[in-house]
């Protein structure tokens, strides 16, 4: 199976505790590890950071912002983010999509019914998600 793994906002495989760097970066590196023993798993972030592959596990880095830049500041990358994916990535090529946080669950949520792939989303919030929007899409209604 090919799954791809959506970390938008945060580069996991780096080191925790720093910026926006904690729990969620812990658990996408650990259940890549454990996925790819069985199944070849594709991790990708805007945040920059070294890209790698060791055997089935492949991180891409697509280098949009620096891990200083605030989570609101990050928003404003979401759509070049899903550009550079369409140019990057073989997305046509994943058998199931996996989100985390609100902004990767935006993203996961447009490749999977763009491509007819399931989504799983593991939620830190909901609220964005469901609504289908960005924080400031929903300012810019108001």
């Amino acid at each position: 199976m090919k799954i791809l793994q959506i970390s938008f906002h945060t580069a996991p495989f780096g080191s925790t505790g720093k910026y926006d760097s904690g729990g969620l970066n812990i658990y996408v590196e650990k259940i890549s590890k454990e996925l790819s023993k069985n199944n070849y798993v594709t991790v990708v972030t805007a945040e920059r950071a070294e890209s790698f592959v060791k055997g089935n596990l492949e991180f891409k880095s697509l280098n949009l912002f620096d891990k200083e830049l605030s989570v609101d500041d990050k928003e404003i990358f979401l759509q070049e983010f899903i550009n550079k994916l369409y140019e990057s990535v073989d997305l046509e090529n994943f058998d199931i999509i996996h989100s985390h946080y609100w902004m990767s669950g935006l993203v996961g949520k447009e490749i999977a019914n763009k491509f007819n792939k399931p989504l799983v989303y593991t939620s830190h919030s909901w609220a964005f998600f469901l609504m289908g929007t960005t924080k400031k899409e929903l300012i810019v209604k108001k």
